[in-house]
């Protein structure tokens, strides 16, 4: 999960800001202290690696839960198309569900969605 703003040290109220990956707790103890992050909420999955009815990814019905229709951005190499059309369709907040080719990682167009989606989200809570 990613904060609208970038400049943002904290989350503020009605955002999102965690970690949505299997590490859960142990990303506050063995990542964040060597990139800089402060410690960060996690999900706690209720099954992981099931197989869903519909085809989702495991992830998404669980993180779409704990956004709780807060703004939110997701970057995972296991993301299809079904998982950005469920979010779009039962996620009442801002979302933004990319795809990272896990060969080549996280690359400028990423970086610009990311920028163009946290201005935009700055420009409405500045209500312009």
């Amino acid at each position: 999960m990613v904060p609208l703003s970038s400049q943002q040290r904290g989350p503020a109220p009605g955002r999102c800001k965690g970690d949505p990956s299997l590490w859960m707790d142990e990303a506050n103890t063995f990542i964040g202290p060597r990139i800089g992050l402060p410690e960060l909420p996690y999900i706690r999955w209720t099954e992981v690696f099931r197989e869903d009815p519909d085809g989702l990814h495991w992830k998404t019905r669980d993180l779409v839960a704990w956004a709780a229709g807060r703004p939110f951005v997701w970057l995972d190499d296991e993301l299809g198309p079904q998982d950005i059309e469920w979010i779009a369709a039962h996620h009442p907040g801002p979302a933004l569900p990319l795809w990272v080719d896990p060969r080549a990682g996280l690359g400028e167009l990423h970086f610009a969605a990311l920028r163009e989606w946290a201005e935009d989200g700055e420009r409405v809570e500045a209500g312009q």
